[in-house]
């Protein structure tokens, strides 16, 4: 799907889970993030970034408002 957006640069994922699962197809080693923190995400020649945003479930004990405030955070900080 990359490949059909060129001009992607950043990426993010919800979840410890979809983390992971990109970790493993990118396949360099990238260690884990921290929820709410952004790595360097270098694939298929391109320097992306990878954010790590909280779960979306209802079944993870961070609360609505700290979620939320993820969510607000990464977009002001990627969409400016």
């Amino acid at each position: 799907m990359l490949a059909k957006i060129p001009d992607c640069r950043h990426i993010c994922t919800t979840g410890g889970k979809a983390t992971e699962i990109l970790l493993d197809i990118q396949g360099g080693g990238i260690k884990m993030p921290k929820t709410g923190e952004t790595v360097p995400f270098p694939f298929a020649g391109r320097d992306l970034t990878l954010t790590r945003l909280p779960s979306t479930s209802r079944a993870y004990p961070l609360s609505l408002a700290k979620k939320a405030a993820a969510y607000r955070a990464f977009s002001k900080w990627r969409l400016v």
